[in-house]
């Protein structure tokens, strides 16, 4: 995932209201410059903090974190930017793997595929979203739990447009069902204090990482 180099992407690509909060699209940017500068610093900082924490750098990531979490709130989006765009990074990370199952099954069921090519697809296929889902039990805290609660419920309810089959989301709601409560980081509250927006990024920097281990495998 290279989200360093995405953000401009996902102006483009996603509208103004996605699964994990507001983005600002272009016509958006074009009268709330304010709030288009504040979550490509926010995108930048914490795509750093992953990048950090993929290195072992964890003391660099947590500056980054701490950086993210301190960024004022965005009057316009309603919402602090670091904490929007932290849970930005878990979407865009299971998001982007279920479109490449779905694009490896369309591929793999493809009459253009020959016997080599069938066998390389068949020795290296991407691992099911629903996994990734399913590794993180056990594994994470009770609010690293109720982020990916959040992000895992938006992409099964809009599954068919990453691919994911009926049975595949319903299967991912299923497992939902024992954990807690989702926690939407684009909600966290104008109220909460720098300590809290941290704990919301921290989660969602630390579900990533988990999950790139998972999908990387």
């Amino acid at each position: 995932m290279n989200t360093e180099n995405d953000f401009p992407r996902l102006l483009e690509e996603l509208e103004e209201v996605t699964p994990y909060g507001t983005l600002v699209t272009a016509p958006t940017a074009a009268i709330a410059p304010i709030s288009h500068a504040s979550q490509v610093a926010a995108w930048n900082l914490l795509s750093k903090a992953v990048a950090k924490g993929r290195a072992g750098d964890s003391e660099g990531s947590e500056k980054m974190i701490g950086r993210a979490a301190r960024l004022a709130f965005d009057d316009h989006e309603r919402m602090w930017p670091g904490v929007g765009a932290a849970g930005g990074l878990v979407f865009e990370l299971i998001s982007d793997q279920a479109e490449a199952v779905a694009e490896y099954e369309e591929w793999l069921h493809s009459e253009e595929v020959d016997d080599d090519e069938y066998a390389d697809l068949l020795m290296d296929p991407p691992v099911p979203v629903e996994f990734g889902l399913r590794s993180l039990r056990g594994k994470i805290t009770e609010l690293e739990a109720a982020v990916a609660a959040s992000k895992f419920a938006a992409l099964a309810s809009d599954g068919r447009l990453y691919g994911i089959p009926k049975a595949k989301c319903d299967r991912m709601l299923e497992l939902l069902e024992v954990f807690p409560t989702p926690v939407e980081p684009s909600d966290v509250p104008e109220t909460a204090p720098e300590s809290e927006r941290e704990d919301v990024i921290r989660a969602c920097i630390r579900i990533v990482l988990m999950l790139e281990e998972v999908f990387e495998t």
